[in-house]
C-alpha cells in the first residue's frame, strides 16, 4: 500500500490562505514558535504553543506595546 507522508498546515490568520510546511516536518510541534511570510498577502506569521497561527506584528505588539503593531521600523534576518 502506497502512503503520502502528513502534510502540517496551517491558515493564515489574515487573508485565510491554506500554508503548507516541508513534508519532513512531522508535527505542529515542529513549528512551534516559528515564523514564515504567507505566499498570498506576504504577511509574517508565527504559529504559537495553542497551534494557531497569529499575525506576528500584531502578536508582538499585544506582548510588548513597544513593538509597532504594523512592524514599520522593524527587519528581520534569515536563518539556514
Amino acid at each position: 500500500m502506497k502512503s503520502n507522508p502528513l502534510r502540517i498546515s496551517v491558515n493564515c490568520p489574515c487573508c485565510d490562505s491554506h500554508l503548507f510546511y516541508d513534508p519532513s516536518i512531522r508535527s505542529m510541534d515542529d513549528i512551534t514558535g516559528a515564523t514564515t511570510d504567507c505566499g498570498s498577502c506576504g504577511k509574517t506569521i508565527i504559529v504559537k504553543r495553542d497551534y494557531r497561527a497569529y499575525d506576528f506584528n500584531e502578536w508582538m505588539h499585544s506582548e510588548d506595546t513597544r513593538w509597532p503593531v504594523d512592524g514599520s521600523g522593524t527587519g528581520s534576518i534569515t536563518v539556514q
